[in-house]
């Protein structure tokens, strides 16, 4: 049997566009299997990733760096203070959002992980 033969046989072309779709079959659940953990590891999922939490806050800083795979973007982030002391650092997505946020406001942030949801400023007196 030499390769015409082969190629020229009713089993060739089935097999290759079979072989295809196989191919997509596979590639294409890796790739958001890939990108799920992608964003797990930017935001921080871990046992209690998934769990929106709600805690009163301080904004002790703002941050603005350059994205570190395209510099023509930047990456804002703030830096929350807890009432017991802790603190969290946030990526804030939303540049609007971002604008309104100034050091030292006090409020009530909602976050998950570390992806940030929400910061509701109170009202000073």
């Amino acid at each position: 049997m030499s390769i015409n033969d082969l190629l020229d046989s009713d089993v060739v072309i089935p097999g290759i566009i079979l072989g295809f779709i196989l191919m997509l079959i596979i590639v294409i659940p890796a790739s958001f299997s890939t990108a799920r953990k992608t964003n797990n590891n930017i935001y921080g999922a871990n046992e209690t990733g998934n769990i929106t939490k709600e805690e009163n806050a301080k904004i002790i800083a703002r941050r603005s760096n350059p994205h570190p795979l395209n510099q023509t973007l930047n990456v804002n982030s703030v830096v929350f203070e807890f009432t017991n002391s802790n603190r969290i650092e946030l990526a804030i997505k939303d540049p609007d959002i971002f604008g309104t946020m100034i050091e030292g406001d006090y409020g009530t942030l909602q976050y998950q992980g570390k992806k940030f949801i929400d910061f509701k400023r109170e009202k000073k007196l």
